[in-house]
């Protein structure tokens, strides 16, 4: 008794450490000893939490994931800090890190510590800024988007504290057809399970997704047994549906590799949770599965070795494509695009790097290497306006409009020439603080466009918290409109958001004179397009002398022509 008593007083004295409440409880959950801070619990002496049950204080949507934390705290002695929530006296939900532990000498007892985190969370709006927890579903877990940015911050700490991590994926074979059976209950029930446990085993308790209806993730320490979560997943999903239709299949990433720096690590985290959200869950085998961390992570860093090289070596070439104004087809501005050797899709390419937080160095190499361009032909008197893509995301970060504006400073007045053509605006939080940034570029001189509008990619909240001087009007309403009353109907209503707003309006992928007629009829004032020139090297090929031959340029009434 001596020697338990001894133990005991150790833990607490490690406990309180750092922890504000320590319980002790047996196997049922009943308090049996508590000492600390609990007036925010019970608003009275810490001793009235005496011969209560703990699970009286856990929110609902933690009871099972706490059931969980017990089970694993009997199996392994041990559990690691983890967010739980706790119902207070006012009814206002509490927020606690809690660890524990099990007594060898006493094994009916578990002990478990409870600390205020040192920043309490902030539920987050539909507006994530990255700055604020995600709100997990019903389940507790996080979406594809949540986890990723979770799994990179707990994946980049543990990296720092020289903690190994792992990256579980799971497939539930079974799951699709248990929610299209007409049993919601019983899949909820089932969700609800799986998620608890997958919370339990994660790093805080805020590391598990649910990537797909048959896909989950889940960020952990490395000590975790492979066996172990197939086991319990597996013994979950008997206990719940009774039968073999559902079995569980699973593969873990070991980001613990002397190829993988931190930055890299993150990437490739990334990229293998994009792949396996991909996949289709019939195409993975037992085998496939056991490869596919090997695979994912091979492919992950010849991928992020690619992007790196061309951006170092600026092996890239950049083509010019012209935009004209389509009353007189003269060249108006010019559009900067990027080809790269052995790249078919440079559309991917691009993709890919912001996928993987790659996007702002590319976008300063592209940016360096147009203002080359210009400055060279310039002396010829060749000094046409010049659009650059730059995701919306990286015009976001104080960090890249220094290194922007550094790269601007040396070229002086030809900084005039360009234009920013926004993309990806539907990844922006913060409107207000971007509004500001292209203000400055804009009282300077430099022009700015909205890039597809009318696709998925822009947020329709960018056409209203954005003053621009252009909207690019994604490509397939030139040629969708003539055939579909739908793209019609959107395409006129884009045009007449241009015009309410007061910018000029940009009709792109126009490859016949009846796509130019037709959008030149409703009102847009420029054109982008094979029918007015492709993409080239040399782009003095589209000087002021320009002109088609089989199209008689017209200038009509009431029109001038503008160099933006």
């Amino acid at each position: 008794m001596a020697a338990f008593k001894l133990d005991r007083d150790r833990f607490v004295a490690y406990a309180f450490a750092a922890a504000h409440l320590f319980l002790e409880i047996d196997q049922d959950g009943e308090i049996s000893h508590a000492t600390g801070a609990a007036n925010g619990l019970v608003g009275s002496s810490v001793e009235a939490l005496v011969g209560r049950s703990f699970f009286d204080f856990v929110t609902s949507r933690d009871k099972q994931y706490f059931t969980e934390i017990l089970k694993r705290l009997n199996q392994h002695g041990r559990i690691e800090p983890r967010l739980i929530h706790l119902q207070s006296r006012s009814g206002k939900e509490l927020e606690l890190l809690m660890g524990g532990f099990l007594m060898p000498s006493d094994v009916n007892h578990l002990f478990l510590s409870f600390t205020v985190p040192p920043k309490m969370s902030v539920q987050a709006t539909a507006n994530d800024d990255g700055n604020r927890n995600p709100v997990p579903n019903e389940e507790g877990l996080l979406d594809r988007r949540q986890f990723n940015k979770a799994a990179v911050d707990r994946l980049t700490a543990a990296e720092r504290l020289d903690m190994d991590s792992q990256l579980t994926l799971l497939v539930v074979e079974g799951l699709d057809q248990l929610a299209k059976s007409g049993d919601p209950e019983k899949l909820g029930q089932v969700l609800k399970r799986l998620s608890a446990y997958l919370r339990a085993i994660s790093y805080d308790g805020t590391t598990a997704s649910k990537v797909d209806i048959e896909k989950f993730g889940v960020l952990h320490a490395n000590g975790i047994d492979q066996k172990e979560i197939r086991e319990r997943v597996a013994e979950i999903l008997q206990e719940e549906v009774g039968d073999s239709s559902l079995h569980v299949r699973s593969f873990s990433l070991d980001f613990d590799t002397n190829e993988l720096n931190e930055t890299d690590a993150t990437k490739a985290l990334i990229y293998s949770l994009r792949k396996f959200h991909e996949t289709d869950p019939n195409e993975f085998s037992i085998s496939s599965l056991q490869s596919g961390a090997k695979v994912l992570l091979e492919d992950a860093l010849k991928r992020i070795n690619g992007v790196r090289d061309v951006i170092e070596k600026r092996n890239f070439d950049v083509v010019y494509q012209p935009i004209v104004t389509l009353f007189d087809e003269r060249i108006h501005h010019l559009e900067a695009l990027t080809r790269i050797t052995g790249i078919s899709s440079p559309q991917a390419f691009i993709e890919f790097t912001e996928e993987v937080g790659m996007i702002e160095d590319f976008d300063l190499a592209l940016t360096q290497r147009v203002l080359e361009d210009l400055k060279a032909h310039r002396l010829g008197g060749w000094q046409p306006t010049v659009a650059i893509n730059l995701s919306a995301k990286s015009l976001t970060s104080s960090l890249f409009c220094k290194s922007f504006n550094e790269i601007l400073k040396p070229f002086g007045k030809l900084r005039n020439q360009l234009m920013l053509e926004l993309t990806e605006t539907v990844n922006v939080s913060d409107f207000e603080a971007l509004n500001e940034t292209l203000q400055s570029y804009r009282e300077s001189g430099i022009k700015v466009c909205i890039d597809d509008v009318g696709a998925g990619s822009t947020s329709f909240q960018s056409l209203t918290d954005l003053r621009v001087d252009f909207l690019k009007i994604d490509g397939r309403f030139a040629s969708a409109a003539r055939e579909n009353d739908r793209d019609m109907a959107l395409l006129k209503s884009i045009i007449d958001t241009g015009k309410q707003l007061g910018v000029k309006l940009i009709a792109e992928h126009i490859e016949d004179n009846d796509q130019a007629r037709l959008v030149e009829g409703l009102g847009v004032e420029l054109g982008q397009g094979y029918l007015f020139g492709r993409p080239t090297l040399d782009h003095t090929t589209y000087a002021p002398s320009y002109k088609r031959d089989d199209r008689k340029p017209v200038t009509r009434k009431g029109y001038k022509t503008t160099w933006g």
